[in-house]
């Protein structure tokens, strides 16, 4: 398996598949926080972040999109006084794609990263 935080999105073409139970399971065993569910009719990944303040809500909330646009693989993202929820799937698969993963990895650094004590 490769090392999802250091991976990069690739583009993503029409004609690639959607990913499928046996490995959606393997890919979820590396982001272990992050649960498989549907929203909007669309196989996808979610996970709700807590953090200490409205700040820091804030302040992730802008690196993550910071991140997904460096990456160009943007989620969906449900922000809270102090809670944040962050979806990704695949579009052009209408599911899910190793992109997602690769993501998921990377937001949870970012959220490390932001709640580590200083």
């Amino acid at each position: 398996m490769i090392d999802l935080k250091k991976a990069r999105c690739s583009r993503v073409k029409k004609l690639e598949s959607a990913l499928g139970a046996e490995e959606i399971d393997q890919f979820l065993s590396h982001v272990p926080n992050w649960d498989s569910d549907t929203f909007k009719g669309n196989h996808v990944v979610r996970r709700k972040f807590a953090l200490s303040d409205y700040d820091k809500a804030r302040r992730f909330v802008d690196m993550v999109a910071d991140l997904a646009e460096y990456e160009d693989h943007h989620p969906e993202i449900i922000f809270g006084y102090i809670y944040v929820e962050v979806i990704y799937w695949t579009h052009v698969v209408d599911g899910l794609h190793m992109n997602d993963f690769i993501m998921a990895s990377k937001t949870d650094a970012v959220y490390e990263n932001l709640t580590e004590p200083e």
